[in-house]
């Protein structure tokens, strides 16, 4: 990688394992140089390939370049690819155990969505597939004997399940105001991108809560000329960004209550990992509607917490 002064400035970051680093090494090396102004023309660094030569690039990284053209309009044989950092994996998640098996009777979970402390705070490469065959393959023989040993449920708070979801809708549906729910949801990317991206720091992710707060009242004011139930897709997007905003909300506490930097959570206001007051799990569940911030144990095993440094 390349920044707009022609240096492969991974030499000052890792300079071992330079380009081949850990994501979240190689995301705040990119964020300090665009951060320094050595980035190029929209806030992003070159990625150079074109040493490798067509017959490399296409026997192997074939994808690669497909994206590059088609995202970035560039080929990687002939240009550099612009780079920026971005979300890469959910390292968090609902609360389960090692069988998948959450706090709610009945609710299970898997994969990106389940935290069963197999990450920490930065998740290694090969942990994903960790998560699909081994936990997967866990969480499907619990739901079985489950299913198998249990009793048929009753049909009565389903059907006011429906009912309470079928009147939550035509009161959405009631709304005016004349707002879309599309600018709410590119105003929710642009908070989360600036106020808890790679770097945080107290004071800008408290403004960033507060926008979030603001972004959760404006919900109100979204109406819809399409007033179909049938592949509404703006009645998606709307449903959608009320758990996005709900997500984000409990992204921003735990991040402003974790003062600490651990994995991909880095703090300019606390640089320093804090094991005696931080080698926990951050939890939120809701009360009334509004989450509410707990801890939980960590389980180590085998080997004790070190700094990682390169």
């Amino acid at each position: 990688m390349i920044n707009r002064d022609g240096e492969r400035f991974m030499t000052r970051y890792a300079p071992v394992s330079l380009d081949l680093a850990p994501r979240d090494v190689v995301a705040r090396a990119i964020e300090r140089e665009i951060a320094a102004g050595r980035g190029f023309d929209g806030a992003c660094v070159h990625l150079d390939l074109r040493q490798l030569g067509e017959e490399l690039i296409n026997d192997r990284l074939p994808g690669i370049r497909q994206l590059a053209m088609d995202f970035a309009g560039v080929d990687p044989v002939k240009q550099p690819i612009p780079i920026q950092p971005g979300q890469h994996y959910s390292m968090g998640g609902i609360d389960v155990g090692i069988d998948g098996r959450s706090g709610l009777p009945g609710l299970y979970a898997a994969g990106e969505c389940a935290c069963i402390s197999v990450h920490g705070a930065n998740r290694l490469g090969g942990n994903s597939l960790l998560e699909t065959v081994v936990f997967g393959r866990l969480v499907a023989d619990a739901i079985i004997s489950e299913v198998a040993s249990g009793t048929v449920p009753q049909q009565e708070p389903a059907v006011a399940a429906v009912e309470e979801t079928t009147e939550r809708i035509r009161s959405v549906f009631s709304q005016t105001g004349g707002g879309s729910p599309f600018l709410l949801i590119d105003s929710l990317k642009e908070t989360m991108y600036k106020h808890f991206g790679i770097f945080r720091e107290k004071k800008v992710m408290e403004e960033g809560l507060t926008r979030i707060m603001e972004l959760k009242s404006r919900m109100g004011n979204v109406s819809f000329s399409d007033k179909d139930r049938a592949a509404n897709q703006v009645l998606i997007r709307y449903l959608e960004l009320e758990n996005m905003l709900l997500l984000a909300e409990t992204v921003a506490i735990g991040a402003i209550r974790r003062e600490e930097s651990r994995g991909s959570h880095t703090r300019l206001d606390y640089p320093d990992r804090d094991d005696t007051r931080f080698l926990r799990h951050t939890l939120i569940h809701l009360e009334d509607g509004s989450p509410v911030l707990s801890y939980g144990p960590v389980t180590t095993g085998m080997f004790e917490p070190e700094e990682r440094v390169y």
